[in-house]
């Protein structure tokens, strides 16, 4: 049981790390600017909120598009905000979420390998029986 637990934490990571991956890849492919944020959208069955921001993109069309954020008490209406888009279809944007003192590829690097690591060691913890493992560690020594 506590096999399936490692698994399932280690899958979690992982999922998280290619999520952070594909922001990375944002971040390097797509351009950079500032936008603004204008308002809220109203949602009563939403998980998370959502926020209206808009931006002038690089051939100075105006922009509009919507994102979700964990935390709305972070924006705030007029704030300006960093963002990526996309130059070849400008509403393809999301919000600027890492920091730049490490750059975009620790967490999806740090995320991705914990979830193997922690996988592999539930893997080796938990696939013997106990009386394998101590037999094995018997041998070993």
């Amino acid at each position: 049981m506590r096999y399936y637990f490692c698994i399932f934490l280690g899958l979690v990571l992982v999922n998280f790390g290619l999520v952070a991956l594909y922001y990375a890849m944002v971040s390097v492919t797509y351009s950079e600017t500032t936008g603004t944020v204008n308002g809220y959208v109203e949602q009563t069955k939403a998980p998370l909120p959502r926020i209206i921001i808009e931006f002038t993109a690089d051939d100075g069309d105006d922009v509009e598009f919507i994102d979700t954020v964990l935390n709305l008490d972070h924006y705030k209406v007029g704030q300006h905000i960093a963002i990526f888009y996309n130059p070849s279809n400008p509403h393809d944007a999301h919000i600027r979420i890492y920091s730049n003192r490490f750059g975009p590829w620790i967490a999806p690097l740090f995320l991705f390998s914990m979830g193997l690591l922690v996988i592999q060691w539930g893997k080796r913890r938990y696939s013997f029986p106990a009386s394998t493992r101590a037999g094995l560690r018997r041998n070993a020594q």
